[in-house]
This record gives C-alpha cells, sequence and structure tokens, in this order.
C-alpha cells in the first residue's frame, strides 16, 4: 500500500500547480506591491490545505532563512515542483547537500549537478510513482559536483580576475 505521506505530498503537488498557475497569471497583471499581497493570499492558501490535510503538526513554514545548508541536513528528499523556474538554484544546493531530489520538467536541465535528480512533468501519479521509487541513498559530500559545473564562487572568482587582469 502507498504510504499516506506520499499520497498527500503529491495531492499538494497537484493542487499547488493549480494554484500557482492561477497565481501567475494573476501576477502578470499587477504592480509589486500588489505582488505582495498575492504571495501572501497564496501562502494563506497553502497554511490553510496543511490544515485541512490535518498536517499542521507535520509542516513547519520557516519563512526566509539565511541557513538553509543546516535545514537540507533534516530533509529526507527534496522536491521542486515549479511550473516555471529561471535557473533552480534552490535545487543545486539540495543536490550539493546529498538529497535525492525530485523536480518538475519546467526546471532548466542546467541545475542538474549530481545524479540523485528525476526531472518529472507535472502529473499527480507520475510524482506519486517517483515518490515511492526514487532512491534514497546514504548522503555523501557532493561539493566536487558544483565546482565541475561552476558554481563555486571562490573559483568564478579567480577565474574573473584573470580575465580582467589580462585585459
Amino acid at each position: 500500500e502507498i504510504n499516506k505521506n506520499i499520497k498527500t505530498t503529491a495531492s499538494i503537488v497537484g493542487d499547488l500547480k493549480e494554484v500557482l498557475t492561477k497565481i501567475n497569471a494573476r501576477l502578470e497583471k499587477k504592480e509589486n506591491a500588489e505582488w505582495v499581497e498575492t504571495i501572501k493570499e497564496l501562502k494563506e492558501k497553502i497554511e490553510k490545505k496543511v490544515d485541512l490535510l490535518g498536517l499542521s503538526d507535520s509542516v513547519i513554514f520557516l519563512g526566509q532563512r539565511n541557513d538553509v545548508e543546516r535545514i537540507y541536513q533534516v530533509f529526507d528528499m527534496f522536491v521542486l515542483p515549479s511550473i516555471y523556474e529561471g535557473l533552480g538554484m534552490v535545487l543545486i544546493e539540495a543536490q550539493v547537500s546529498g538529497l535525492s531530489c525530485i523536480a518538475s520538467t519546467k526546471v532548466p536541465k542546467i541545475a542538474k549537478v549530481t545524479n540523485n535528480i528525476e526531472f518529472i512533468e507535472l502529473n499527480k501519479n507520475k510524482w506519486l510513482n517517483t515518490f515511492e521509487n526514487i532512491n534514497r541513498n546514504q548522503r555523501k559530500d557532493l561539493s566536487n559536483n558544483i565546482r565541475e559545473y561552476g558554481y563555486d564562487i571562490k573559483n568564478e572568482v579567480i577565474k574573473l580576475e584573470k580575465y580582467y587582469l589580462l585585459k
């Protein structure tokens, strides 16, 4: 039998796609000040959905943080069910922390820096199947992967210095 948490997560992913699509359409027509109000509305809707599903004791809304690397350490996996994503830096961070990741096909493939990731379309049944079958490997240090893909700030600063000093 399918784990209840997996079913619930897939349900939330499906609902989020619908809500985010509607919000995105509304945001395209709004000024910046109106965006803030719309985002507040979205947060309230998600909080109500979590409460309705009886998950209030299991879901924590952390808000904006400066210590995400610590938070990744308590995750079992990372999901990014985006309907639009510019790069998906958060996905890169999650992979480097050693998490198994699931991302929507709307996330650019350039965000793949490890083999611990699956890109799947936003379809409830496909996400449910992936949750059941994803490889939950033991974590290992993947910081070298990020360097290979050019996301190490120290290496990139050196490259920029060389480039501008040679000009």
